[in-house]
């Protein structure tokens, strides 16, 4: 049976197709707005309205193109007492193309916003897979889980242009997002397909 053409163009780590998550803006006013507008108040008492959506991209390393998939649009939704957000997004983006997705074997990629429980059990009991950035100051269980662990290592030397350099990669698998006897790595099936927490360090 053949790959799908997207996997067979884009595919990368073993036939995987990385998918880029990520939220942006596409209009902003404190003069216009609409009943799909976002709102937040700036630092002078005005009103802002904007309209923002989460944009899924296939990307891959070394390749001139993309490709944009769907998006899914940040607006107010019905019967909701709470602004509409990027990871409210992601989920209702999931929901109606992640199982058609599937066959691209994908691994997803995100800032620190995606690096939460929610999600990431979402990828991971789908079968799928993440790469999200964690910082320090929102994922302290994370780094306290990995204070002095032994990381697996890969080294390598690269040259561009005129110069060489040497690339220096640590990283560590299966590791808790949040605290907590839920947190995804303590579920052997989850903890078996785990998120990677990767350094580079040149």
């Amino acid at each position: 049976m053949s790959e799908p053409p997207m996997r067979q163009a884009f595919g990368r780590l073993g036939g995987r197709t990385l998918i880029a998550l990520d939220g942006t803006e596409f209009f902003c006013s404190q003069k216009l707005g609409c009943p799909h507008c976002l709102t937040r108040k700036r630092a002078n008492g005005k009103t802002e309205s904007y309209h923002s959506m989460l944009s899924a991209t296939v990307v891959t390393p070394g390749h001139s193109k993309v490709v944009p998939l769907a998006p899914e649009f940040i607006a107010p939704q019905d019967g909701a007492e709470k602004q509409d957000c990027e990871r409210n997004a992601v989920r209702r983006w999931f929901a109606k193309h992640g199982a058609r997705l599937a066959p691209l074997r994908p691994v997803f990629l995100g800032d620190d916003l995606f690096a939460c429980h929610p999600v990431a059990k979402m990828i991971t009991d789908a079968g799928d897979d993440f790469i999200f950035t964690c910082k320090p100051t929102s994922h302290k269980t994370l780094y306290d889980f990995i204070d002095g662990a032994e990381f697996r290592r890969h080294e390598e030397k690269v040259r561009r242009r005129n110069t060489k350099e040497t690339l220096r990669y640590r990283w560590i698998e299966a590791v808790p997002l949040r605290d907590g006897k839920d947190a995804i790595c303590r579920d052997r099936r989850a903890q078996a397909r785990s998120g990677r927490v990767q350094r580079r360090d040149r």
